[in-house]
């Protein structure tokens, strides 16, 4: 219904040649994010907080949700910018789109924000390549963005284990917005409108940030963050 919507809406603004056009890549369905990562059961560990400091290694493994993320993020940005059928015509709409779809904007914050307050920061496909590196920490991290749905959802969540692979603490960040980046009626309306949605990418990882520092040991202003 939503590409109907998005679709009759373009139309409108002359940006739109056929409404079947408009239908991008599917949102993938979620599942646990410990899914085949952790077993159903986790332990708890002792500690309150996450160890980390300049010393401190971690070892991060993606979720399935994650990288199925990721996977429709770069599909919808090869969408918008050259996918069959697009009805976005204009190369200024092309762009945002496409910049809206960037796959790895969300990977790019994260793994600053984890090399800021770890002094060794390693991604691992799975627990048993993360086990064998013998990091201080582990953190499961779970990415959740839909840019083109009803409502804009952005929901990230760290989960972190100690060196024994018992559970520790979760940081998280999330935002949403309704979508009416479709109510304007020309290209400007669109990227104004569009411009305000992506702020909430941003306000979802500055939560993140809020909440990583809460669960560490020494947050990052205890010593200097790598560039």
């Amino acid at each position: 219904m939503r590409a109907g919507i998005q679709c009759r809406a373009m139309a409108a603004a002359g940006l739109c040649i056929l409404v079947q056009a408009c239908a991008g890549p599917p949102v993938p369905p979620q599942v646990s994010m410990d899914d085949g990562v952790i077993p159903t059961q986790k332990p708890q560990s002792r500690a309150k907080k996450v160890l980390n400091g300049p010393n401190a290694r971690l070892a991060v493994i993606l979720s399935k949700n994650s990288i199925a993320n990721v996977r429709y993020l770069r599909d919808y940005k090869k969408f918008c910018e050259d996918g069959e059928g697009n009805p976005i015509l204009k190369d200024s709409l092309r762009k945002s789109c496409a910049e809206k779809s960037d796959p790895s904007y969300f990977v790019r914050w994260i793994t600053k924000s984890l090399t800021s307050n770890f002094g060794e920061v390693m991604f691992y496909e799975n627990v048993s390549q993360a086990k064998n590196s013998k990091p201080d920490d582990f953190a499961v991290v779970n990415i959740f963005y839909d840019p083109w749905g009803d409502t804009e959802v952005a929901d990230i969540k760290i989960e972190f284990f100690d060196h024994n692979f018992s559970y520790v603490a979760t940081a998280q960040g999330a935002a949403n917005v309704p979508s009416d980046r479709w109510s304007g009626s020309n290209a400007s309306d669109y990227i104004r409108i569009d411009k305000r949605h992506a702020q909430i990418r941003t306000a979802a990882l500055m939560e993140l940030d809020r909440s990583l520092s809460a669960n560490l040991v020494k947050p990052v202003s205890w010593y200097s963050a790598k560039p």
